[in-house]
């Protein structure tokens, strides 16, 4: 066997340990990014149908109900920029917690000294988590201006609390 692959049983079993939270933090971010996923569907598939809307009415331009499409279509145009963005930084963080799997896995395997690197690895995987979770949170923000935009259409009054 090569000296420098020192695979026992206790150094398998330390390394399948240290990847369980690793991998736990993966399928947590997938779910996100499937959450995430579907919520930029939902808005790709309500611009297409209020561009046929527009379409539908000739588009004038001086027509209130054109006004208020064409604000929709602006609002859900900006979050599906920012589901994008979001899913990236989501994806991105993942891809570094899978190189610091392979990173771990191989310090422990070689006896190769790259603790510094492992870490600054998963410490941007958890900066881009961070900014994920953000763009999330904007998200629902910016979905309750579009509902208050279609609440306002309908001339429908509330109180803010």
């Amino acid at each position: 066997m090569d000296e420098n692959l020192h695979l026992t049983t206790r150094v398998l079993t330390s390394m399948l340990s240290s990847a369980i939270a690793p991998v736990t933090l993966i399928s947590g971010m997938a779910f996100l990014i499937s959450i995430m996923a579907t919520r930029y569907a939902r808005c790709i598939d309500r611009i297409r149908v209020i561009l046929k809307e527009i379409k539908a009415i000739n588009g004038d331009p001086e027509c209130k109900e054109t006004r208020h499409l064409h604000r929709q279509v602006r609002i859900l145009y900006a979050r599906t920029r920012s589901l994008r963005t979001t899913m990236t930084f989501a994806a991105v963080s993942v891809f570094c917690v899978v190189l610091t799997i392979c990173g771990s896995f191989s310090s422990m395997m070689f006896e190769f000294p790259n603790a510094l690197t492992v870490a600054s690895i998963f410490l941007v995987a958890l900066l881009l988590l961070v900014a994920a979770v953000s763009g999330f949170i904007r998200d629902i923000l910016i979905s309750l201006r579009a509902v208050k935009v279609e609440i306002e259409a309908n001339e429908v009054v509330f109180n803010e609390k």
